[in-house]
């Protein structure tokens, strides 16, 4: 990896039971310092549909910080 580049973390977390989830998100600039983080709370939704949420925040955020190289990571 390009050390020009920012990276951004997200993950999520979903109740099984009662379709509750959450997602984080967290952005290091390329020399490692901490940006932005930010939890968020999706409500009902699915495993997947949170999973797929929290890329859109990730993206969306992004461009609100004015990043323009970013290395997304996520377990999905």
């Amino acid at each position: 990896m390009s050390s020009s580049h920012s990276v951004g973390f997200v993950d999520g977390a979903c109740d099984s039971t009662r379709k509750l989830s959450s997602a984080a998100r967290v952005f290091y600039a390329p020399n490692g310092e901490l940006i932005n983080l930010q939890g968020i709370c999706l409500g009902r939704t699915t495993n997947n549909n949170f999973e797929y949420n929290a890329v859109i925040e990730l993206l969306s955020k992004k461009i609100s910080l004015g990043i323009r190289d970013l290395v997304v990571k996520l377990n999905s």
